[in-house]
């Protein structure tokens, strides 16, 4: 009996030696794990995740992008960066360098000229930060390529901003508006000169009159005066296509027809959507708003922050993540946008911190690059509705 029991223990033994021995062979999971060491479900990032953003100015559009990251920032836990008031392509790469230097793994960054692309990715290349592009497409194939060569560079997020130019056209012609122009700032700026290409060209397909396009208008004074300027030298114009309203451009070419008392009288389009687009919509002084676009910087934050974790969503090349504007053409449209989407106030948003962890690989490591590329895509007040069950 004795002996029996010896030669179990003897066999417990080397099964108990094996297993040691097979488990230590196994494979090393690299993948982060969806739930902490105690068994809790992770709810933060790792301590000292940093990511920078440059933002143009800090109000309007710009300060509720900022102000949304900054909300994911302290829910899901990384340390949020801004750098603002970067224009000129030479502040901007001095921009990227200040974010560097405060130790950002990441950033998310919108240029204004397509020049300082290459020069963003050699700087981010050269110190090994991801980087990618919020609201902004890239045409020069020429730069394109730079971009593809860059190990650093995760990818653009931006609209179809084509769209924009189609929705406006669509309200004009509903208006019966054959004779227009069109403000905007310098060209050079894809975002802009897409708009202004579709407006141009739908405008000959239908039988729409181009009056002028003046291209000047970077500041809301210079609205101001772009807008007299057309009255005066057409003083039949029906319609103005405003190509960024941002930053206080819209308010001006308003404040430009209020001057000469065509408010409400010559319709307005124009991407971008003004401060208190409610009431301009009531009062008539637009008749089409393109907006929503703050989502933008968010998935372009997911592109840079999973690349950080070293999960990056997109492996095989750059990222490319294409997005709806919001379109405003009457005030309920826009009231809905404000309460259901964009609510800094009371903290509701398009996509809640659930739905954001979501888009972490360290949360969620099913997650894909087609899955980001498909919540852009729906993005609409019909995809929120349905999603947050909003009657």
């Amino acid at each position: 009996m004795k002996k029996s029991l010896r030669t179990i223990a003897l066999i417990l033994a080397l099964i108990l030696m094996m297993s040691v021995l097979v488990t230590g062979c196994q494979p090393t999971n690299t993948t982060a794990p969806t739930t902490a060491p105690t068994g809790e479900v992770k709810t933060k990032l790792p301590a000292g995740t940093k990511i920078g953003m440059t933002i143009l100015v800090n109000d309007g559009l710009f300060a509720t992008m900022a102000q949304y990251i900054q909300y994911i920032a302290d829910n899901i836990g990384f340390e949020l960066v801004l750098d603002v008031g970067a224009f000129s392509p030479e502040d901007q790469v001095a921009s990227v360098e200040n974010l560097i230097a405060a130790g950002c793994q990441g950033i998310v960054f919108c240029n204004f000229s397509e020049a300082v692309l290459p020069k963003i990715a050699t700087v981010c290349d050269e110190a090994e930060v991801y980087w990618a592009q919020y609201c902004r497409q890239v045409d020069n194939q020429e730069i394109v390529a730079s971009l593809n060569n860059s190990k650093y560079y995760v990818g653009r997020c931006y609209e179809n901003n084509a769209n924009v130019a189609v929705r406006v056209v669509k309200a004009f012609e509903e208006l019966n508006v054959k004779k227009t122009a069109i403000i905007g700032p310098a060209t050079g700026d894809t975002t802009t000169d897409t708009v202004s290409a579709k407006f141009k060209s739908l405008c000959q397909e239908k039988g729409i009159e181009v009056y002028t396009e003046i291209r000047n208008a970077q500041e809301a004074a210079d609205c101001t005066a772009a807008a007299e300027t057309i009255v005066s030298n057409f003083p039949d114009v029906e319609g103005i296509i405003v190509l960024s309203g941002s930053t206080g451009k819209l308010e001006g070419v308003f404040k430009g027809l209020e001057n000469v008392g065509k408010l409400g009288k010559i319709k307005v389009g124009a991407l971008d959507a003004s401060v208190n687009i409610v009431e301009d919509l009531k009062k008539g002084s637009i008749v089409c708003a393109n907006s929503g676009q703050f989502v933008d910087n968010m998935f372009t934050t997911m592109l840079v922050l999973n690349a950080v974790l070293g999960t990056p969503l997109k492996t095989d090349g750059k990222a490319t993540i294409e997005c709806e504007y919001v379109a405003f053409y009457k005030a309920a449209d826009a009231e809905f946008y404000f309460a259901n989407m964009e609510n800094l106030k009371d903290k509701v948003f398009a996509y809640n911190i659930d739905e954001v962890r979501k888009m972490v690989k360290y949360f969620n490591p099913a997650f894909t690059y087609d899955d980001l590329q498909a919540i852009a895509t729906a993005y609409s007040t019909e995809d929120v509705k349905t999603r947050h069950n909003i009657t």
